[in-house]
């Protein structure tokens, strides 16, 4: 994989995620796929868990007024063996300004006949974590 691949894969996700088009966002990962919080890990085994989860995350995006997230991609790396390793920072952003501070993520990717489809994510934030508070309070409290 390289950082071109990676980078146009984040904003796919971005994309999808932003216009809640879950068809795009179920084209990019493979079941089971694993995103690892911090209280632990969640694995989505079967589309309905994965199209529960998205809806989940996109509809408290919009609930908090979340207008763009943008990944940018730090590294990628070719495993060698059909796997890839990505890391990429986040920022959640509401009328330009954030409402979580940046924060840094790694991925897995594996090589499939449709090309790279992400498989789990490590230190991901669930819709919760950045909307639990107020938006505008959490902004002018960074």
């Amino acid at each position: 994989m390289e950082m071109r691949q990676l980078q146009d894969m984040l904003d796919l996700i971005c994309e999808s995620f932003m216009a809640k088009d879950f068809a795009t966002w179920e084209s990019l990962v493979v079941l089971p796929f694993t995103l690892v919080v911090r209280t632990g890990a969640m694995t989505f085994s079967t589309t309905e868990s994965l199209r529960e989860n998205f809806f989940g995350c996109s509809d408290h995006a919009s609930d908090a007024g979340v207008d763009q997230m943008v990944r940018t991609a730090l590294s990628a790396v070719d495993c060698g063996d059909g796997t890839a390793l990505g890391t990429f920072q986040t920022e959640i952003l509401r009328r330009g300004y954030r409402v979580y501070q940046p924060y840094t993520s790694s991925a897995l990717f594996l090589w499939t006949p449709k090309g790279w489809k992400l498989s789990s994510i490590l230190n991901a934030r669930n819709a919760p974590d950045w909307i639990e508070v107020d938006p505008v309070k959490r902004v002018a409290n960074m």
